[in-house]
C-alpha cells in the first residue's frame, strides 16, 4: 500500500513538472506549455467541439453553443457552482489555434491556445497565452499580484486537465 502512494505521488509530481507556466514579456499575460498524448489535429478538433469541455475540464457542467459562423462561435459555459462564462471564439484551424475572449464581466480576458507538433510522434506541444486584467473601479479591490496568481493557477490547471483528458483517450 505504501508503495502505491509513493508511485502515485511521483506520477502527480511528474505531471506537474511537465507543465511550464511563466509570465510573458507582454503586460498581464501568463503563458504555459505542456505536451499532450495526441496529434495536433485531433487535439484541435476536440477542443473546438465545445460539448467535449464537460469531459475535459472538471468545473464545466454545461456548454451552450449560442451561435456558430464558420470559425467563430459564441458559447456559454456553465460551471458547477452555477456561474457562467460567455466566450467568443475566433479559431484558426490552419494553424490549430484557438482564440477566445470573455464577454461581459469585470475583467478583460482573452486566451490563445496553439496546438503544435510535439518532439515525439503522436504528441502535441500546447502553448497557451492568457490575458486577464481588471480595469476601472473593480481594480481598486484586487491587486496585480492577485490577478497574476489567478492567471498562473488557471493556465496550470487547464494544461494539466488537457494532459489528463488526452492521457485517457
Amino acid at each position: 500500500m505504501g508503495r502505491v502512494i509513493v508511485i502515485l505521488c511521483a506520477l502527480c509530481g511528474a505531471a506537474r513538472a511537465n507543465v511550464n507556466v511563466f509570465e510573458s514579456k507582454q503586460a498581464a499575460v501568463t503563458e504555459g506549455d505542456a505536451v499532450i498524448a495526441t496529434d495536433p489535429e485531433t487535439a484541435y478538433r476536440a477542443v473546438t467541439n465545445y460539448e467535449q469541455w464537460l469531459a475535459m475540464f472538471k468545473n464545466v457542467r454545461r456548454a451552450i453553443v449560442q451561435h456558430v459562423d464558420g470559425n467563430e462561435a459564441r458559447v456559454r459555459f456553465v460551471h458547477d457552482d452555477g456561474s457562467h462564462d460567455d466566450l467568443h471564439f475566433k479559431n484558426r484551424p490552419a494553424t490549430h489555434t484557438m482564440w477566445f475572449e470573455q464577454l461581459g464581466g469585470d475583467a478583460q480576458v482573452w486566451a490563445e491556445i496553439a496546438f503544435n507538433p510535439g518532439i515525439q510522434p503522436g504528441t502535441t506541444r500546447v502553448h497557451t497565452r492568457f490575458y486577464a486584467d481588471v480595469k476601472g473601479m473593480a481594480s481598486l479591490f484586487v491587486s496585480d499580484d492577485k490577478i497574476r496568481k489567478l492567471r498562473q493557477e488557471q493556465v496550470r490547471d487547464d494544461l494539466q486537465q488537457l494532459q489528463a483528458y488526452f492521457a485517457r483517450k
